[in-house]
């Protein structure tokens, strides 16, 4: 890819918080589930149709996990196979604080909102 100073690793871990893809898991509280096997904050990519955050605690430490959805153009011809999903893409963006405080914006994808329009809608 030629980026020159990258460094390309399937995991991250940044102030605490292991940020993955998410290759292999699924499910609706995919992030969550992997938050607690593995017992800490996760931030994570993978599945397109499911975003926002959830905070777990125990008698020791509370974590959060958070699924950041998808950063796709639904309009996109390599998105063209799930152009008839009944569930859409949750299109969004996440923001981690500290490692301690997690938050998940969406974006507008709904029939009329701005990023969705295509040719002839």
């Amino acid at each position: 890819f030629k980026t020159p100073g990258w460094k390309w690793k399937l995991e991250h871990r940044i102030e605490g918080v292991l940020y993955l893809h998410g290759t292999g898991i699924s499910g609706k509280f995919a992030a969550l589930n992997t938050a607690i096997q593995k017992r800490t904050s996760l931030v994570m990519g993978h599945l397109h149709s499911w975003g926002g955050v959830i905070y777990q605690a125990n008698d020791t430490s509370r974590i959060f996990a958070m699924g950041v959805g998808a950063g796709i153009d639904i309009s996109a011809y390599s998105m063209e196979y799930q152009k008839n999903f009944v569930v859409r893409p949750v299109l969004g963006a996440g923001v981690v604080i500290d490692g301690k405080k997690a938050f998940f914006e969406p974006m507008l994808i709904g029939r009329g909102e701005a990023y969705c329009r295509r040719k002839g809608q």
